[in-house]
């Protein structure tokens, strides 16, 4: 009976020890701002419904320019959502990730996939900081891993570091030059006569950079408005044109007194960009002493149709058909000015 007595208390005294560690561990965690314990949480959180007042209060919250976005195809969200020892992590480990990648773009892009390093899948779970966000404006977004494909733009995201001394596409004073920029398209639709690949969004999480006040850090340049451009241009030939080797698909679509010009985008550590698939874009020259590090995500609404998860052309026609409460929110938020 005392043995058995003394067994009970040393399994107790065991069990509050473990309970302690475990609160302690959680706090410590919660206290660091740690990517891990912080994207766990938001990963579990139920989502709001989509609604117009839940967009307008995620708009605020993230400092999203509905008005900018709609008539220029991009914009910056001016508030940072990632803490300062968020950010520092979230920096740490994309150089480490960066340094030891081998995938496709020179080793920029990097899929998800089973048996994937910690460190890339707390790179991934950085999208759950931005879903609420997200959520509202696309009525929801293929996150990563919700299905297995690793090659689908939602798993996989682009890490571009883009060093002191990068060339960039061309000198910088020609970064103006639509023709120099590109719209995306994966590689495997890289052929003649595929049908265009597209996403509905890119959305860059700003690292590191001097990229605030300066156009020669090694910045994103894109060519405002010219998504609608295009969906005009599309409107008119009936059908959206097939890729071309060499030919850029602005040069498909525009003569040189129609060809958009494009700007440097500015923005610094800790705000995000947000662009439509079919903008023009490019990086230019770094001149600066500092690595220009954004990580970029390839978001895709999830209400496309069956079997236009890749390429939905509807969307290509028409800008704003994945965005349904985006015109309704710049309405609003022109009112309230």
């Amino acid at each position: 009976a005392i043995q058995a007595a003394a067994m009970v208390k040393k399994t107790r005294a065991r069990s509050a020890h473990a309970k302690n560690s475990k609160v302690t561990c959680i706090k410590n965690q919660k206290k660091r701002g740690t990517l891990t314990s912080a994207v766990a949480a938001l990963s579990k959180r139920r989502q709001a419904s989509v609604t117009l007042d839940s967009f307008e209060r995620e708009a605020k919250r993230f400092g999203f320019d509905a008005n900018h976005y709609l008539s220029q195809g991009y914009t910056v969200l001016k508030t940072p959502v990632l803490s300062k020892l968020e950010q520092q992590e979230a920096l740490e480990v994309a150089r480490r990730v960066r340094k030891g990648a081998h995938g496709g773009g020179n080793g920029e892009f990097v899929s998800l996939r089973n048996g994937v390093s910690a460190d890339k899948r707390k790179l991934f779970a950085l999208l759950h900081k931005f879903n609420p966000f997200l959520r509202q404006l696309f009525n929801g977004i293929r996150l990563p891993w919700s299905d297995k494909s690793p090659y689908a733009h939602h798993n996989q995201i682009q890490l571009a570091i883009k060093e002191p001394g990068f060339k960039g596409y061309d000198q910088l004073s020609k970064m103006n030059d639509s023709e120099v920029g590109h719209v995306d398209q994966t590689d495997g639709s890289k052929k003649l006569g595929r049908v265009f690949c597209n996403y509905t969004a890119l959305f860059g999480i700003v690292l590191s950079g001097d990229t605030k006040t300066r156009n020669d850090a090694g910045n994103l340049w894109v060519a405002p408005r010219s998504s609608r451009q295009f969906a005009s241009k599309f409107k008119k030939l009936g059908r959206v044109p097939t890729y071309k080797p060499d030919v850029a698909l602005a040069r498909q679509c525009f003569s040189k007194s129609e060809m958009p010009t494009m700007r440097a985008v500015r923005a610094e550590p800790g705000q995000a960009i947000l662009m439509q698939w079919q903008t023009i874009h490019g990086v230019g020259r770094n001149h600066r002493g500092a690595d220009r590090v954004h990580l970029y995500f390839r978001v895709t609404a999830s209400g496309r149709p069956a079997g236009c998860k890749k390429s939905y052309e509807a969307a290509m026609l028409d800008p704003t058909l994945e965005t349904p409460l985006l015109k309704d929110l710049a309405r609003r938020q022109r009112e309230r000015k």
